[in-house]
């Protein structure tokens, strides 16, 4: 993000980083800069793009904010946490994009989203899905079984274990 506001790919808008998962990645990759390519400005620079929603009454005052933002969360198949609120609180309106990074489950509130649904159930109530939906299936964070046994059959030498 830090990168495509500074080449002016899109606009200089505040970016709000809620997810208690990737707070966490986001401190890990921070403290231990020097284990991965970035420099310690690019890292300083990426690590601070986002104002970081640590509590849940800033993740509500979140869905009271109006105008242009990206909202980074954690969907979980939009099946449960803090997205879920954002769901309500910004599917029913057509200015808006939902990008879903990562694969989507059948049955799950975000595979229905992606498959067009036209409204999806939340808190026992049917809110509209009127924003714009975009799916991202590159981004996936892990192999499945098969994708594992391939990489494995590619070593020269097997491991000693695998987790």
């Amino acid at each position: 993000m830090r990168l495509l506001k500074d080449a002016g790919t899109i606009p200089d808008l505040p970016i709000y980083l809620n997810s208690p998962m990737a707070l966490d990645a986001t401190d890990i990759f921070y403290r231990h800069h020097a284990e991965h390519r970035l420099s310690l400005q690019q890292c300083e620079a990426a690590c601070s793009v986002a104002k970081i929603i640590r509590s849940a009454e800033e993740s509500k005052a979140l869905n009271r904010r109006t105008g242009p933002m990206v909202i980074i969360a954690g969907s979980g198949m939009a099946t449960g946490g803090r997205v879920v609120h954002h769901l309500k609180a910004f599917a029913s309106d057509p200015k808006n994009t939902i990008l879903f990074a990562g694969f989507q489950a059948e049955g799950t509130r975000g595979a229905a989203m992606v498959n067009g649904a036209a409204s999806i159930k939340i808190h026992g109530e049917y809110v509209p899905v009127l924003a714009q939906i975009e799916s991202i299936d590159s981004l996936s964070a892990h192999a499945d079984y098969a994708q594992i046994l391939e990489w494995l059959r590619k070593m020269k030498r097997a491991p000693r274990q695998v987790l």
